[in-house]
């Protein structure tokens, strides 16, 4: 009796000391237990084959938004993709390691069923390996699998820039499996949301909320089939500062310093024209800097609409001038044109009036002798006769000499009129040579309007536009 109990003793002691021994090799159970999991197992079929579909909870959580390329039309994210699905095939025993397996090796994972998701609209995607591959999977003991991978996925955002940049953008995210129609697979959310909700600010961006739904879209293998899709919708609302420093003030301020030739005086063309094409020139390369950053798209953005109407007012500022450089050469050339006629008159006259003053000294000539028969005493005796006897003569053709010289008064009178005359328009071609002439102060007027429709026409653009872009778009 007493070596029966001893025996018993010993076997229950035994017994004791082998559980204990397992219980203190978990590395070695867990490699058991896996390696008794996948005795019967094949990867290559989903759970519950010919059953129910796998449900399969996705849950994101985004740790940063990295880039968003207008150009590209594309946003990268950097997040820790869970997928969590229950495949009573890995059911085991709950003493060994709690409740759960957890399995790094590479090689472990490889050999489970996993669900073939992917991003329906990414473009590219890695998983980070620093410093070891960033993926694990957990086992439970009731079968539900938990598979996590830290990924930086780039996906496409087709975005509408008509507001550009005072838009917002919504990116999708579409999640889906590559060969599995909702009748194999079906997908549903757990959550995605910001791994750190206090950093939504995104560089030119802030994330206002995402908004996830399931939808169920045509499944391409099978023409009445449907895939279980999983969608996730970043709002995203693009900060204004970066554009207000960069575009909306430097465009301004040149728009501003093209007024600015209105106040030069019109004579200096070389100082307005240079600051005219100047304001152009920079206002054109401002323009072509910023719209390298975005697609060619059909239609004009916001930001284009803002900066052909102040390219508008810029080169209104140059052809301004350029109407009054024109009307000043055409006043000019009237004016020369009106000299030379004045001149041209005045030579006339001057010729007429030389040719009146040589018939009065040719006619005062021949007046002479007339006054020497009135001096008898002037000649001898024995000469009177004779000069009585052609004092007769001499008489009749002073008379008629007399007549000609009163003939030529009017000519005379006439020249010296048109000298005045003469004297008169050179007088008054004089104020059209002086700088406040009628034509140019009717130039003046355009630049002094210029100087009040300019600014006034541009402040009631710039208030218009933010008001239709910002409260009424």
């Amino acid at each position: 009796m007493f070596l029966v109990c001893w025996l018993v003793s010993f076997l229950h002691f035994a017994i004791l000391y082998c559980s204990s021994a397992d219980i203190l090799s978990p590395a070695e159970n867990i490699s058991k237990v896996f390696s008794d999991l996948l005795r019967d197992y094949d990867n290559s079929i989903r759970p519950d084959h010919a059953g129910p579909p796998v449900v399969v909870d996705v849950n994101i959580d985004v740790l940063s938004i990295d880039r968003i390329s207008e150009k590209e039309m594309e946003f990268t994210i950097h997040c820790y993709f869970r997928q969590k699905w229950r495949d009573k095939r890995l059911q085991h025993s709950p003493h060994v390691n709690g409740s759960f397996l957890e399995l790094n090796a590479q090689k472990m994972i490889a050999e489970i069923w996993r669900p073939d998701t992917y991003i329906r609209n990414g473009k590219k995607a890695f998983i980070h390996q620093l410093t070891v591959p960033n993926r694990f999977i957990r086992m439970r003991n009731d079968g539900y699998v938990l598979f996590s991978q830290r990924l930086t996925i780039t996906a496409r955002c087709l975005m509408g820039l008509r507001k550009f940049p005072m838009d917002r953008q919504l990116c999708p995210l579409r999640i889906g499996s590559l060969a599995h129609s909702k009748r194999d697979m079906s997908y549903r959310w757990f959550d995605i949301k910001l791994y750190e909700p206090e950093k939504n600010e995104l560089g030119q961006f802030v994330l206002t909320y995402i908004n996830k739904y399931e939808e169920d879209v045509s499944f391409y293998l099978e023409p009445d089939g449907y895939a279980s899709v999983l969608a996730a919708d970043f709002v995203l609302v693009r900060q204004q500062g970066y554009y207000i420093l960069h575009l909306y003030l430097p465009t301004c301020m040149i728009v501003v310093l093209s007024w600015v030739s209105f106040w030069i005086n019109k004579e200096a063309a070389i100082a307005r024209c240079s600051l005219g094409v100047t304001t152009v020139l920079t206002l054109t390369t401002l323009r072509l800097g910023v719209r390298d950053e975005l697609p060619v798209v059909d239609y004009s953005t916001a930001m284009d609409i803002f900066l052909i109407v102040s390219f508008c007012f810029v080169l209104a500022a140059l052809v301004e001038y350029i109407i009054i450089h024109y009307s000043n050469l055409q006043r000019m050339q009237r004016l020369r044109r009106r000299r030379t006629q004045a001149e041209k008159e005045q030579a006339i006259s001057a010729a007429d009036d030389n040719s009146s003053r040589k018939k009065l000294r040719d006619a005062t000539t021949l007046s002479s002798p007339e006054r020497q028969v009135l001096k008898p005493n002037h000649r001898p005796a024995h000469n009177r006769p004779f000069l009585l006897s052609n004092a007769g003569k001499r008489h009749t053709s002073g008379k008629s000499e007399s007549g000609a010289l009163l003939h030529h008064l009017p000519l005379l009178r006439r020249a010296s009129t048109q000298e005045r005359q003469s004297n008169d328009d050179s007088e008054e071609v004089r104020p059209n040579l002086a700088p406040r002439s009628a034509g140019e102060t009717k130039i003046d007027q355009i630049d002094f309007w210029a100087k009040v429709a300019f600014p006034a026409m541009y402040i009631m653009f710039l208030v218009f536009y933010w008001i239709f872009y910002i409260f009424v778009t």
